[in-house]
This record gives structure tokens, sequence and C-alpha cells, in this order.
């Protein structure tokens, strides 16, 4: 799992680089909704990839949860705060489950039982940020903002860093 906690590590450099975009914005279009996006608005897609995290690493595969609140998350700064507590949760669940990433966890999903392992459920979360990831800079380039390059090789210009 050590190669997990790296490849993660480019996910957080890639997400501070989306923060900084978005924190060229004002607070009023951070949160203003998008009617073409399900999510609603930038922070509301945010909020929506921490609550996965929370969902997928943190309830479903370590039967605890987290008590955010997307109301209480007004701006970028506070968004990253959430995000501050998604990166511990990430740490732990890594650490936990280093040396059983092939381990059948049971829960439910949708009301239906379900069966991932903890590989599955990393990359689920991972997946999942990039791809709503897409959808900020998509968002922000609606509101008039060009969106920086958001691929891996920009986070230190090195690929097998």
């Amino acid at each position: 799992m050590e190669l997990l906690f790296k490849q993660y590590d480019y996910v957080r450099r890639t997400r501070g680089i989306l923060f900084s975009y978005c924190e060229k914005m004002t607070d009023g279009e951070y949160i203003t909704e998008i009617e073409q996006f399900g999510r609603g608005s930038i922070r509301e897609t945010h909020f929506h990839v921490a609550e996965c995290y929370a969902f997928w690493l943190g309830e479903f595969g370590m039967g605890r949860s987290c008590d955010w609140r997307l109301e209480t998350v007004v701006d970028v700064a506070a968004m990253r705060s959430v995000f501050a507590d998604v990166d511990q949760l990430v740490i732990e669940f890594l650490e936990r489950f280093a040396l059983e990433s092939d381990l059948q966890i049971e829960g439910q999903f949708n009301g239906q039982k379900f069966t991932a392992t903890p590989i599955w459920l990393f990359t689920q979360t991972v997946t999942h940020e990039f791809h709503h990831k897409g959808q900020i800079a998509t968002m922000g380039r609606m509101k008039g903002y060009i969106p920086p390059d958001l691929d891996l090789i920009m986070t230190d210009g090195l690929a097998d860093n």
C-alpha cells in the first residue's frame, strides 16, 4: 500500500492546484449553482467528492462517519479544511489496510449488500474525485475562469517522481 500513499500525494497536489484556481473566484461564484450540472455549484461538487471519501473509506471501509455539513462550507478556505479531514481519513484508511489490500469488506450500498476490497474502495474514491475535478474546471470556465492544466504531470514537472 506504500505505492497508494505516493499516488494519493499526487491526488492531493492536483487538488491543491484546483483549490488555487477556485480561490480566484468570488465566494458567490464558488457557491452559485449552475443549472447544467447535477451537483449545482462548484462548492456542492467539491463537497460531494469529500462525502464520497467519507462514505467509501470512512463509513463503508472503517465503520465511522464524518459530520461535515455543506452549509458551514461558505468558501474555498472552508472546503480546504474539509479536505484536510479527508487527507487524514485517507491516511488512516491506508495505514489500517496496509497489509490487507484484498480483504473482502461487506457493507450496504443503495440498500443492497455490497462487498469491496480496500484497493477497490481507494480506487473508487480517487477516480471519482478526478471525474468531478473535470466538472469543476468546466464550471469555472463557464463562469469565465480559464482552468489551469490539472494533469498529474503539472504537479512537480516529473512524471516518475
